[in-house]
């Protein structure tokens, strides 16, 4: 065999196993493949950004192995509506559960008002990874507002993000104030839930309870309304999956 007839078969096997993995990352998330061999594959950004994963638990392995830090990178318009605090105690849990350090980077970058999915997508492509280059980041997006048909107070972006919603939480909150910093950290940690590969769950008092997504009513009177660190269950749950990784 020639050697162009040899560099010509193996470009065909080359586009042919990439053909069959990108019809396979569309296929069923229930599907083996999605279930398994997808975050294998998520242990690499590149084949992650050539086969586009970017969904919830691409980046697992991001999170849960490796030691070096992880950046939270913070990104809201200049009200500063998510104080440095909550931001702080949102990073003790995410070392809590990675056994990790992190950095905190503000950044008041993003335009003021709701934002649209075009808005959102743009914030993400211009302002992540504006620090550490090689680090595992978690990218916040804290918006005044952002189009939604169920009025979430937040929700993932792509595999390393999340976006809130100032204005539906501060409604959510409004006749308990006090309720507004655990709502805010509560939430975050629900989305992170998501980007470590957690689905929802019915456990009560659970982070990754769909109510803390889509809350009606703070949840009690007492001084905590709603969990503000994974249950035991969830924590089961994160050690399975990084013993898989």
């Amino acid at each position: 065999m020639s050697f162009k007839a040899f560099c010509l078969c193996l470009l065909i096997i080359i586009f042919g196993i990439f053909i069959y993995l990108k019809v396979a990352t569309l296929g069923s998330s229930t599907s083996s493949f999605n279930q398994t061999t997808r975050f294998q594959l998520g242990h690499y950004q590149i084949l992650r950004s050539l086969l586009s994963l970017h969904q919830d638990g691409d980046a697992r392995a991001d999170y849960l192995l490796g030691n070096t830090p992880i950046d939270i990178e913070v990104d809201q318009p200049d009200s500063d509506n998510l104080p440095d605090s909550v931001v702080r105690q949102f990073a003790a849990q995410v070392t809590a559960v990675t056994g990790r350090p992190t950095n905190v980077y503000d950044m008041d970058s993003l335009p003021s008002g709701t934002l649209t999915d075009a808005v959102i997508a743009h914030a993400v492509q211009v302002d992540k990874r504006q620090y550490n280059f090689n680090d595992p980041i978690i990218f916040v997006i804290y918006a005044d507002d952002f189009t939604s048909s169920s009025q979430e107070v937040g929700k993932t972006v792509e595999e390393f993000g999340m976006v809130l919603s100032n204005y539906q939480l501060t409604q959510l909150t409004l006749g308990y104030p006090d309720a507004l910093p655990q709502y805010q950290e509560s939430t975050m940690l629900h989305e992170f839930g998501h980007q470590l590969g957690l689905d929802h769950n019915s456990q009560t008092g659970c982070v990754m309870n769909p109510a803390i997504e889509n809350a009606s009513v703070p949840a009690g009177f007492t001084d905590n309304y709603t969990p503000t660190a994974f249950c035991q269950y969830e924590l089961n749950q994160i050690a399975q999956i990084k013993a898989g990784l």
